[in-house]
């Protein structure tokens, strides 16, 4: 009988131990198929995105033509160049970083084709660079200076957007009750977690932004034109990192509620 039993029990483990490969297969065959489902997904919506960057980069190229073929085009026509070119440059940079993303992690039938969607997107910076390269310098830096000014401030307005969004989120919490029932606190805190991480978003995006287009506005060679146009950049960057001193103090605050909840 104890044989019988010994041998049962094996039969047994050996069953239940081929249910259970089965089982760890199918979820492995079920979360490849979940990343291959979600990787095509994104393969759409950046091969979209380099569509939209070359119609831009195709605008930038109508627009510099009347440009360079007068020696005084029209402030109008600048603006029109420079906010084309700055758009362009978002685009491109904005899909660069997000197929590099998806190079990493992607599964690999699909790093082919993400490869190559990172190629087209070199191609439209190439074409983008012929543009700058060309044509008269001074007209260059006119159209893109105060361009560059106009874009510093979108983001920054997008910062202090975000900033408000960060007040609303905290508002339950300076009723003058800092502990709030659970599920309300629960609610609060995950609404507060969300405006503090969109909140950092657009501080890093518009910081690394006017930083670097700082940096290009030194090199240009009216430095007389281009020194108010830092000024400002320099005056978005203060606006920028009180909203940066806002963000810290709301984390520590969330995070110190979330303890409490």
């Amino acid at each position: 009988k104890g044989n019988t039993a010994i041998n049962a029990m094996q039969k047994l483990q050996g069953r239940l131990k081929v249910a259970s490969d089965e089982l760890m297969k199918n979820k492995k065959a079920s979360t490849y198929g979940d990343k291959l489902i979600k990787g095509k997904e994104a393969l759409a919506e950046e091969m979209g995105n380099v569509d939209k960057a070359e119609a831009e980069v195709a605008k930038v190229e109508k627009l510099a033509e009347p440009v360079a073929a007068v020696d005084n085009p029209t402030d109008e026509e600048c603006a029109e160049l420079g906010d084309a070119i700055v758009s362009a440059q978002n685009s491109i940079k904005a899909t660069s970083k997000s197929v590099e993303s998806h190079l990493g992690v992607g599964v690999p039938p699909l790093k082919a084709a993400f490869s190559k969607v990172a190629d087209r997107n070199k191609k439209v910076q190439e074409r983008l660079d012929k543009v700058l390269g060309a044509g008269k310098k001074g007209l260059r830096e006119r159209a893109l200076g105060e361009a560059y000014v106009r874009e510093g401030k979108k983001k920054t307005a997008q910062v202090d957007s975000f900033v408000e969004k960060v007040n609303e989120a905290e508002l339950p919490f300076l009723k003058g009750i800092e502990v709030l029932p659970l599920m309300e606190a629960t609610s609060t805190i995950e609404n507060s977690e969300k405006a503090a991480n969109e909140l950092q978003q657009s501080i890093t995006e518009a910081r690394n932004f006017i930083a670097a287009k700082s940096v290009e506005l030194r090199a240009f060679a009216d430095k007389e034109k281009t020194k108010p146009l830092i000024e400002e950049l320099t005056n978005l960057t203060g606006r920028i990192n009180a909203a940066a001193q806002k963000h810290s103090a709301f984390k520590k605050d969330t995070d110190a509620r979330k303890k409490n909840a």
